[in-house]
């Protein structure tokens, strides 16, 4: 298993913050179906990121450690500063295998100090 961190000083792209898609209860019942597995099987990067929004940013809220959100005046739960604009942003597209989070101290793109990308691979692990 192979886990990126890197941390951006300028030149990063602004992630814009995904919004809730409505769902179908199909898509709702099949989302809980996956949560009510076994808890010792893994799931895949694909299989998170066709989760619920609110859930796939529980999921992946763990990736970053509040410490260091803290560091930076972000609340570790709302992703948000002082000020209440998001400053943590997660692209999860649904039916992909990867997941890039991202963390900037200020809106300039230029401010990131957080990014983790994520990918599933052939053999049931993540790069």
């Amino acid at each position: 298993m192979f886990l990126s961190i890197f941390y951006r000083s300028r030149n990063a792209k602004i992630l814009s913050r995904q919004t809730a898609a409505r769902t179908s209860g199909a898509r709702s019942r099949s989302n809980f179906s996956l949560l009510e597995q076994d808890g010792t099987l893994p799931f895949t990067i694909r299989q998170l990121n066709n989760l619920l929004q609110n859930v796939k940013q529980r999921v992946y809220r763990g990736l970053i450690p509040p410490a260091l959100l803290k560091r930076f005046g972000i609340d570790p739960i709302q992703w948000t500063d002082a000020g209440k604009e998001q400053r943590v942003f997660v692209k999860a597209e649904e039916n992909h295998e990867k997941v890039l989070v991202t963390a900037q101290s200020s809106p300039s793109a230029a401010d990131e100090f957080f990014a983790l990308e994520l990918t599933d691979n052939s053999l049931n692990g993540i790069e």
